[in-house]
């Protein structure tokens, strides 16, 4: 049987992450990476050239969320293991978690205690008014892998890794499968 080997990635610091406590970012797609965040994004790199032997002959293709955070992210990773950045493919799928309604709103305005309350008894399926779970996501995310990703790295006679750029929490391989609360 074939592998096929799915490394997904969280972009690195953002200008929104500076701020979380103040509003909910969520999918902004404007928001750029901050100094320590381009810096994360090229140790990454170099850590996969060096310690890893990646490079532009290791994987099939290279997915990146369309928010802005997340084409920094992939293109920095890119430069560092020669790849072009032409490569980057974007796809919608791998979007951070939507807020809805709560989208660009004050943090501590929305998560009151009873909100706070609520989440923790199932922070799997808690979603603001009009947005999405951790489950959706990882649908979504998981959808996008099992339909595209992974059979296009199948359909690769050197059987290549694809390398999915994500923007979000979300972990996902072939034995394990955790979403993040950090």
């Amino acid at each position: 049987m074939r592998l096929a080997r799915v490394i997904l990635i969280r972009h690195g610091e953002s200008e929104a992450n500076t701020k979380e406590n103040i509003y909910i970012a969520g999918r902004d797609f404007h928001t750029k990476l901050t100094l320590k965040g381009r810096e994360q994004a090229l140790d990454l790199g170099t850590f996969w050239r060096d310690a890893q032997g990646v490079n532009s002959r290791t994987f099939s293709s290279i997915y990146s969320s369309p928010a802005a955070r997340a084409i920094e992210t992939a293109n920095l990773v890119c430069e560092q293991i020669g790849v072009e950045k032409n490569r980057v493919r974007l796809e919608e799928a791998l979007l951070e978690i939507d807020h809805g309604e709560w989208e660009k709103g004050v943090r501590d305005e929305l998560y009151t205690e009873e909100v706070k309350k609520i989440q923790k008894e199932n922070p799997y399926d808690f979603k603001a008014p009009g947005g999405e779970s951790q489950h959706d996501v990882e649908a979504r995310v998981v959808d996008f892998l099992l339909n595209s990703a992974i059979p296009e790295a199948l359909a690769d006679p050197h059987s290549r890794p694809v390398r999915p750029m994500i923007n979000g929490r979300l972990m996902f391989s072939s034995k394990t499968r955790t979403t993040s609360t950090t």
